[in-house]
């Protein structure tokens, strides 16, 4: 068979491995293949890596970190940060660069039962709790590299918006949970964090807030900020 004909059962994009070294190698020489990343390879010569990463974005991120789990920032916007990071818990120690993206592993707690869930490809997706309380761990941003962990704002926001989509006893759960994650985290300050927040949000404990929505929502006037932009 013609190894351009054989190169087509390949994936579109996929991770070389010990039994398909000496096949790759040929593919690349007779030009049906192209290395985008580290042991990344693709037989579409036509797209930008860029597009084909973005494509295969977390089968890439399972072969490459198999049984990771989707932590920090990312486990809540589910997709890389503007520069293009995704964190994850791994045992992984150095980070990984793919065109337009770059896993940064972290170690951590393993998934836990009854919490984190089953992801694609045998990742894992940090629980709604786990995600707020490790987002509450302080990080920075140095050399125009995204921030581990959303800020202040940014999670007041996300648990304004909770409480508009699904009310109060949303809330109460989230808090609920991760009072029951948080000693298996390690994560005790973070949720005495977290749960003056949440207290202040639902009006329970004066608490400072950095958004004018919380600070309305504390107020006991909430309001709806897409209504208001469309007034505008």
């Amino acid at each position: 068979m013609h190894p351009k004909s054989s190169d087509s059962a390949l994936p579109e994009v996929f991770v070389s491995t010990t039994e398909l070294s000496r096949r790759v190698s040929q593919g690349i020489k007779d030009g049906a293949l192209r290395p985008i990343g580290p042991k990344v390879y693709t037989r579409n010569l036509r797209d930008p890596p860029e597009l084909l990463v973005k494509r295969h974005l977390w089968q890439l991120v399972s072969a490459l970190v198999p049984g990771a789990l989707i932590a920090d920032r990312t486990a809540l916007e589910i997709k890389p940060a503007p520069d293009g990071s995704i964190f994850v818990v791994s045992d992984r120690k150095r980070d990984l660069e793919l065109p337009g993206v770059v896993i940064r592993p972290r170690r951590g707690a393993p998934p836990q039962v009854g919490h984190d869930q089953p992801f694609t490809g045998g990742l894992y997706l940090s629980s709604e709790a786990r995600a707020y309380l490790d987002n509450m761990a302080p990080s920075r941003s140095y050399g125009g590299r995204a921030r581990r962990t959303l800020t202040r704002a940014e999670l007041e926001t996300r648990l304004d918006d909770k409480i508009r989509s699904h009310g109060a006893p949303a809330l109460n759960k989230l808090r609920d949970l991760a009072r029951q994650l948080a000693p298996q985290l390690g994560r005790e300050a973070e949720l005495r964090e977290l749960e003056r927040i949440i207290a202040a949000l639902l009006g329970t404990h004066e608490a400072r807030l950095v958004t004018p929505r919380g600070r309305a929502r504390q107020a006991g006037a909430p309001y709806d900020p897409d209504r208001i932009h469309l007034l505008e």
